[in-house]
């Protein structure tokens, strides 16, 4: 088992790699909206929006290109 301020320091790099990749241009966020206000649904925590995440054609290219995805591999696509 992990101290406490080793998983916190992970935990915190985990979501600058989520946020920095999502700045890139390479993750998508299909965000949660209310389904009575329709205002969009923010993480507690973190005070962000919540949603499923996926690549973006840009971010799969790229892991194409690096060898860690398969050429026509559609795990990663929206609604999938």
């Amino acid at each position: 088992m992990e101290p406490e301020s080793e998983r916190q320091i992970k935990e915190a790099f985990q979501e600058s790699f989520k946020d920095r990749l999502e700045r890139l241009g390479l993750v998508m966020i299909n965000q949660r909206r209310d389904k009575k206000t329709g205002d969009l649904m923010m993480n507690r925590a973190t005070g962000k929006p919540t949603g499923s995440k996926w690549l973006t054609p840009l971010g799969r290219l790229l892991l194409e290109q690096m060898g860690l995805l398969d050429k026509g591999d559609s795990t990663s696509s929206p609604g999938n």
